[in-house]
């Protein structure tokens, strides 16, 4: 390989999946407290990481409609309550559910108020990780960083955020007003990964013109092509080829031009012990051997044909492979903002690279190339650097549908 895979692993918890079909359903529904029975109204209800969604009325009311078949995460949230959340099935009828919610319970304590003084930094971190530093991140903003509950831990190098209520994010790149509940975001420094999950609603922004919706679809367009849904979306139609991606396995090794690890360690103390001067040829020749990696990686030459990583099932295909698999998106060449907060060379710029290996057994792979299990699958390279709340999308997002809005504000 050319270089070397540096980025944090990024994990997504999300939680919606669907067939694409003709038939329209809808979900109806009321609000009400788990306590005394009475409804909630003005409650916010919507289905994760979608726009179909909105507030039940005054009596605790709701409707989502316009809903192709498939499998939901419904979401509702109210003041003072726990949020609810559950996954639901739509298939040729319309649904009707009573959604309960339990009220939270709050100990009074003593309240000591302190000035955190390292709140600025943490915050800026978290944004970084959170929002992301990709092109589109500088249109990307919190609205109300206040209701944020940041700690950083010392001791285990954690840094842990959530957010109190729905955190309110513009993204004036992608023409979205996106509420998300952060239940809770994880920055592990020594491991050099994140992981996030929440409950995510999506409204479109009015532009004020033709010209501004002409590129919020340009720029929604450019997040979703040569993204993980892509592949992913890909891979289930089978034609992932068609679509720009390449597909490699990578494996990890122990370096074979390294001496072993107990080897170095003694020749080094043993020299050391016999007081060898620092400059000594033989000193200096396992002092290198120490410097050497200890894993390399072989990315092997063929592509991997589609049989070999998706496997048929009764329902949906199984994402399954072994080792690692690194995915070329060859209509795409890297962006000068990924090259220069990596350290890699502006004038080298490749096609954009990315690998993924499975912690689980397999992933599910739904037609509109989302994972039913996306824990199950941790991305580095391009897509752990890219692929953050700046560049996302829903999920009931198509190309096809950005033909059909209108281009009026």
């Amino acid at each position: 390989m050319k270089k070397k895979l540096k980025l944090a692993y990024s994990i997504f918890l999300i939680g919606i999946c669907f067939n694409l079909s003709t038939n329209a359903q809808s979900i109806r529904g009321r609000i009400i407290s788990q306590t005394d029975r009475q409804p909630l109204g003005f409650a916010s209800v919507f289905l994760n990481n979608t726009q179909k969604g909105g507030t039940s009325d005054e009596n605790g009311n709701f409707s989502i409609s316009d809903l192709q078949s498939g499998t939901y995460e419904i979401v509702a949230s109210y003041v003072g309550y726990h949020t609810f959340f559950q996954s639901i099935q739509i298939s040729q009828t319309d649904i009707e559910i009573t959604i309960e919610l339990k009220p939270q319970t709050l100990e009074l304590q003593e309240v000591v108020v302190t000035e955190d003084k390292n709140w600025k930094y943490n915050y800026e971190t978290f944004v970084r990780s959170f929002i992301g530093q990709t092109p589109h991140s500088k249109s990307c903003k919190i609205v109300n960083p206040d209701i944020l509950s940041i700690k950083f831990d010392a001791d285990s190098a954690l840094l842990k955020v959530r957010s109190k209520d729905f955190l309110i994010i513009e993204n004036q790149a992608l023409g979205y007003r996106l509420k998300y509940l952060l239940k809770n975001f994880s920055l592990y420094y020594r491991h050099n990964y994140q992981t996030h999950w929440g409950f995510a609603f999506f409204e479109n922004l009015i532009p004020k013109n033709k010209r501004q919706a002409q590129k919020w679809r340009k720029n929604r367009l450019e997040a979703y092509s040569g993204s993980s849904q892509h592949f992913f979306k890909s891979l289930y139609h089978q034609n992932h080829e068609q679509e720009g991606f390449l597909v490699r396995k990578l494996r990890k090794v122990a370096n074979p031009n390294r001496r072993p690890e107990t080897t170095i360690r003694y020749m080094i103390r043993e020299l050391m012990t016999q007081k060898y001067s620092s400059t000594s040829d033989t000193l200096q020749y396992w002092l290198n051997e120490a410097k050497k990696p200890k894993i390399v990686e072989v990315l092997e030459p063929n592509l991997l044909p589609i049989d070999s990583i998706r496997h048929k099932t009764d329902s949906l295909p199984q994402l399954q492979f072994a080792d690692y698999l690194y995915i070329v998106y060859k209509k795409e060449k890297e962006s000068l903002e990924y090259l220069q907060q990596n350290g890699l060379d502006i004038n080298k710029r490749n096609y954009q690279s990315s690998t993924i290996h499975l912690i689980e057994p397999y992933a599910l792979i739904e037609a509109n190339g989302i994972l039913r299990n996306p824990l199950a699958v941790i991305m580095d390279g391009y897509w752990g650097w890219q692929e953050k709340i700046a560049e996302i999308l829903p999920f009931d997002y198509t190309p096809e549908s950005e033909l059909q809005d209108n281009d009026q504000p």
